[in-house]
């Protein structure tokens, strides 16, 4: 099975305007990534 990926630009506006960015894979656990992003401010 391939996934599309996100767009690459996606990461470079969230650093570029100060926000965060998260990618989630298909079969990654999604704990990790919802604990990151529920740590920002």
């Amino acid at each position: 099975m391939t996934a599309d990926l996100p767009d690459a630009g996606l990461a470079r506006v969230a650093e570029e305007t100060g926000g965060g960015y998260t990618e989630i894979r298909f079969g990654e656990d999604l704990a990790a990534s919802f604990a990151q992003v529920a740590d920002e401010p």
